[in-house]
């Protein structure tokens, strides 16, 4: 009686831990890979209300949004990247693929441009030096919070920011 008992105890632990690793292996991966654009450099997307996606579509139909863009240099490297881009001029290349800037509008786009910091001690990895930076863009309707896309650039003058902005905007019309 007591090595049935025993048996059991051992079967019901390996039902557990098959569970968790058939969880672990099945779970999906972090990194998008839904379209073309996504394929060529690190792109991390997540939808926080899918009930809202249709509409966030809808609100870019009509053209206006009100952006708020940022910039973060690198703090331990002396910045190149804002020696090379004109953040005005990225600005006005955003509105214009994404609509008309209206300060009213029930659209806020949140653009955060980031330098890749090198010599951070906090990036110990080949791989976390690879890119040159990252786009964050943030789609808030009506002051929630829909959809968010990181989308790394390699080069470090920033010639490829403006396909990762079409990258972005790719990105939230292909939305389901």
């Amino acid at each position: 009686m007591l090595k049935r008992g025993t048996y059991l105890i051992l079967f019901g632990l390996v039902l557990v831990l098959g569970s968790a690793i058939y969880k672990q292996i099945t779970k999906p991966k972090a990194t998008a890979q839904r379209i073309a654009c996504h394929q060529e450099v690190v792109v991390f997307e997540k939808i926080y209300h899918t009930d809202r996606v249709e509409a966030l579509k809808e609100q870019l139909k009509t053209e206006r949004i009100h952006l708020l863009f940022s910039i973060q240099p690198s703090r331990y490297t002396p910045t190149q990247l804002f020696n090379y881009v004109d953040t005005e001029a990225l600005q006005e290349k955003i509105v214009k693929r994404f609509g008309e800037e209206e300060e009213k509008s029930d659209l806020v786009l949140s653009v955060l441009l980031y330098e890749n910091d090198l010599l951070d001690p906090g990036k110990k990895t080949k791989d976390a030096k690879k890119y040159a930076g990252y786009l964050v863009f943030a789609f808030h309707l009506q002051g929630e919070l829909i959809y968010k896309i990181q989308i790394d650039f390699m080069d470090r003058k920033g010639g490829d920011i403006a396909s990762k902005i079409e990258c972005a905007y790719a990105s939230v019309t292909s939305l389901h």
